[in-house]
């Protein structure tokens, strides 16, 4: 339907009469029993896909001319724009504290938490903990292997390390290796 076409297309779908453009459906039914008769599917895009669609009825036949959707595909693409903008926003924001190859806390978050720990044990009068792990002759594993059986060797090691952890503790990724 035009929903799966827009998603096609990338393009804005219109449908100026609902009753004879659009498969039968719940929506469709809606939209004809409130007095709808035409429809327009909008693609919001966000990183290379369509990350929704927004659908848009009204009374009248034929309303969206090249007009309106000159004007709708603005309103799309500020969207998007926006949308880009904030996902963007997260991923720094992700970045600033996590390791991007493993998804460990990076050695600033570490810090922060370690210092958060030590205060807490502190007040507590309670004992508190921190292993370093380093692999030895890592730089080997990348220069005999390829760089892509390292990384894939660091996110294993990652992923073991947190499944062997209990919730309230931390591994962090603090260098290279």
């Amino acid at each position: 339907g035009a929903i799966g076409e827009a998603i096609r297309t990338r393009k804005p779908v219109v449908r100026h009469n609902i009753n004879v453009d659009l498969p039968a459906g719940a929506l469709r039914q809606e939209a004809i029993e409130k007095g709808y008769f035409s429809s327009v599917c909008i693609p919001i895009e966000l990183d290379n896909g369509v990350a929704t669609i927004i659908i848009l009825f009204a009374f009248g036949e034929g309303i969206y001319d090249e007009d309106e959707l000159a004007l709708l595909k603005e309103v799309a693409a500020n969207v998007s724009l926006a949308l880009h903008s904030i996902s963007h926003q997260e991923r720094l924001n992700y970045l600033a504290y996590n390791d991007a190859l493993t998804g460990l806390p990076n050695r600033g978050l570490f810090s922060d938490r370690l210092e958060q720990l030590m205060h807490t044990a502190r007040r507590d009068k309670e004992f508190a903990a921190a292993v370093f792990l380093d692999t030895e002759r890592f730089r080997h594993v990348n220069d005999t292997l390829g760089r892509g059986t390292g990384d894939d060797y660091l996110r294993q090691v990652a992923r073991r390390l947190q499944s062997a952890i209990r919730e309230q503790d931390t591994v962090a990724r603090l260098g290279a290796d």
